[in-house]
């Protein structure tokens, strides 16, 4: 594995792993939520309460008239302990909010966390291609190079002239292997656009499994001139 694919092998592991937090962050977050619901239920239990608590403070002042006191007299224990479960039901609503907004944060991090791990993946992907294309174009340099030079070997010879038996001078018969080859053009053979979205769809694929998989390899001819057999 050379150094590219070896970043990106390396982009990829972190991508899974800030994936695998975004997982367990968006679990805590829907657990803090969960939480928070909760005790907004538990504290609508209550809703009631100084509803309840106003129309006992009513009938205590009514008895107090009648007997002309002033002193309405303290809470049923019943409104007492309703009181008290309503306040810890406000606090820990409270806390649990408090909570499901620190979950929701982290949640946001993280997830800018992963999206930054891949576009890492994409540009490691992305680097894998160029360098494979970079080789590809040197060696196609090279052997169109070597057909030049062979190009004009075979049209030297061409131009030979030898001795005619019937006299004279005549072109050297070269064969009909080397007249096809100098006939044939020199320059790669034109693709039909269809071959060519067929070759772009294959590289697209190609860049889409490097970046779920450093180890990927590509046949360059079944992903490029291979489509000419289609």
């Amino acid at each position: 594995m050379n150094a590219l694919r070896a970043t990106l092998a390396e982009a990829i592991e972190l991508c899974a792993q800030a994936d695998a937090t975004v997982a367990k962050a968006e679990a805590d977050a829907a657990h803090g939520r969960a939480i928070e619901t909760s005790a907004r239920c538990v504290l609508a239990q209550f809703s009631d309460l100084d509803e309840r608590i106003a129309d006992d403070r009513t009938q205590a002042a009514k008895s107090a008239a009648g007997l002309g006191v002033m002193v309405l007299g303290a809470l049923p224990e019943a409104l007492r302990q309703a009181t008290k479960l309503r306040q810890t039901a406000g606090e820990q609503l409270a806390a649990a909010t408090l909570a499901a907004a620190g979950l929701a944060r982290e949640l946001v991090a993280v997830e800018a966390n992963a999206a930054t791990a891949e576009a890492a993946v994409q540009r490691a992907a992305r680097a894998v291609i160029v360098d494979e294309l970079e080789r590809e174009a040197a060696e196609l340099m090279q052997i169109e190079s070597d057909a030049r030079r062979r190009r004009f070997a075979l049209t030297a010879a061409a131009r030979v002239f030898v001795p005619s038996p019937t006299g004279g001078l005549a072109a050297f018969d070269v064969g009909l292997t080397v007249r096809q080859a100098l006939r044939s053009p020199n320059a790669v053979d034109s693709r039909t656009t269809s071959q060519l979205a067929a070759a772009t769809a294959r590289w697209r694929s190609y860049f889409d499994r490097l970046c779920l998989d450093a180890a990927a390899m590509l046949d360059v001819q079944s992903a490029t001139l291979g489509v000419a057999a289609e």
